[in-house]
């Protein structure tokens, strides 16, 4: 027997809009494939697993390590 999931990691507004903590402009982009994804999974009846990684402020290590403005702040 299979054991099926769909992990979607890291969907949050500090990656997605330009007023987030470590904003990606390139992220937006995968969006609607992220999208059919989850709808694909869902139809099918495949587990649907979302984790996120919380940040607090820009002295957080994600934003210290891909932002170029963090340590400014």
């Amino acid at each position: 027997m299979h054991k099926i999931a769909l992990i979607v990691i890291d969907m949050l507004n500090d990656y997605l809009t330009p007023e987030g903590l470590i904003y990606c402009s390139g992220c937006r982009s995968i969006i609607d494939n992220i999208r059919n994804c989850i709808q694909f999974a869902r139809t099918n009846e495949i587990l649907v697993i979302y984790a996120n990684t919380a940040l607090h402020d820009k002295r957080d290590i994600f934003c210290l390590l891909y932002t170029s403005d963090a340590a400014d702040e």
